[in-house]
This record gives C-alpha cells, sequence and structure tokens, in this order.
C-alpha cells in the first residue's frame, strides 16, 4: 500500500512517499535484498522500542530519508543530527505521524477468500 504524508521537517514543506521505492531505497542502504528483509531488519532494529539506541536512531532516519529521496527530494544537504533532533526533542508527534505512515505503506500480506466447502447432504 503506497502512503504519502505532507510534513513540515526542519522547516520546510516536504512530501514523504512510502511504498515500494522507499523499501528500495532501505533495501539498498541496509544492504537487503527483498521486501521481507528490510522488515526484518526493522523489526530487529524497533524489537525494543523503549530503548531508541544509536543505531535505532539511524534507522528513523533512514526511514525519513528514503520516504523524501522517492519523493523526489535532494536529501544530499539535510543533516542527520538536525532531523533527530526535531524528531526525537522537540516534535514527538510529528516521528509518529511517519513512523504510523511508514507502517501503514508495508505489505500486509493477502487477503485471500476462503473457500468454500460443500455441505455433504445426508441420506435418510
Amino acid at each position: 500500500m503506497k502512503t504519502d504524508l505532507n510534513i513540515k521537517l526542519l522547516n520546510k514543506g516536504y512530501q514523504l512517499k512510502f511504498g515500494y521505492g522507499a523499501l528500495r531505497i532501505l533495501g539498498a542502504k541496509w544492504k537487503c535484498n527483498s521486501i521481507q528483509k528490510v522488515g526484518e531488519e526493522i523489526q530487529k532494529s524497533f524489537s525494543k522500542i523503549e530503548e531508541l539506541d544509536f543505531d535505532t536512531n539511524d534507522k528513523i532516519v533512514d526511514i525519513v530519508l528514503a520516504a523524501l529521496e522517492n519523493a523526489r527530494h535532494d536529501v544530499t544537504e539535510i543533516d542527520r543530527d538536525e532531523l533527530l533532533n526535531e524528531l526525537l526533542f522537540e516534535d514527538q508527534a510529528k516521528m509518529e505521524k511517519i513512523m504510523t505512515a511508514f507502517v501503514n505503506s508495508m505489505p500486509q500480506g493477502e487477503n485471500k477468500p476462503k473457500k468454500k466447502t460443500a455441505k455433504k447432504e445426508t441420506k435418510k
């Protein structure tokens, strides 16, 4: 599912574009060759969410930058530390919006219709 989010970061308005393109960018950065491996990397980093270590913080910035890059923004000028400072210390609600949009963009598995079972007629 593709999820876009318009948000102000570092005093500038941006569109964040999640979905396949952002996952592919993350895969290249994290050396993961599939969406599933990207998901595993995210699970590993966020399994103890109450403890945001530096590796997890780096993953948060990577996710934001991938969504920006996927929306065709130039991310080379964005300071990672300033971005994290804003998301972690100045406006945590903004980080929550971003992470919610990211999670909602992840593949949710297939919704396969249930097979109908034919009722057997009983002979009397």
